[in-house]
């Protein structure tokens, strides 16, 4: 997960308090939990995963405020998230994971899409034919791996269009 709370634009302003998109994050991984699998968090260099502030607006949980308040109460409360992994002890103890979902929001092109252990991390799921999940910017993240070592290619992947972002932000 990414632990980056601002993003450089390109226009020399920095957007802040962005982080890890909560609905991308929480709903994957109660899904996850529900099917029985036990959940690592893994960040670079183990630091607590940011919340992207724009995610805990009501309209990214269709109005309700119970799963919102839900996964507030989490990541305040979690001490797995709270104390999370380095991508590098995910690395050295990667055959004990069936898979690996990577949220998505604005942090991880801050933070991951730059980390040499989350393109090793890829690569080594892909190789050895475990799960890989890249919810929303997510899979921006393969495109960070150099062409002749990358086992992305020729997949087809789905992600966040600039249109959508833009979209999103103005509804």
């Amino acid at each position: 997960m990414s632990a980056a709370k601002e993003l450089q634009l390109k226009n020399g302003k920095t957007y802040t308090e962005t982080g890890v998109f909560l609905s991308e994050f929480y709903l994957a991984y109660k899904e996850i939990i529900s099917l029985g699998y036990e959940v690592d968090f893994a960040t670079p260099f183990g630091i607590k995963p940011s919340i992207d502030k724009e995610s805990l607006n009501k309209k990214y949980w269709k109005g309700r405020n119970s799963p919102l308040e839900e996964a507030k109460y989490f990541v305040q409360n979690n001490e797995k998230f709270n104390t999370p992994k380095t991508l590098e002890n995910g690395l050295e103890n990667i055959n004990q994971y069936s898979g690996i979902i990577i949220p998505g929001g604005q942090g991880l092109m801050a933070d991951l899409i730059y980390d040499k252990k989350i393109k090793r991390l890829l690569k080594e799921f892909s190789t050895k034919g475990k799960a890989i999940g890249l919810i929303c910017h997510a899979p921006a993240l393969i495109l960070s791996i150099p062409r002749e070592e990358n086992p992305f290619i020729g997949y087809k992947v789905n992600s966040v269009t600039g249109l959508e972002e833009l979209l999103l932000k103005i509804l």
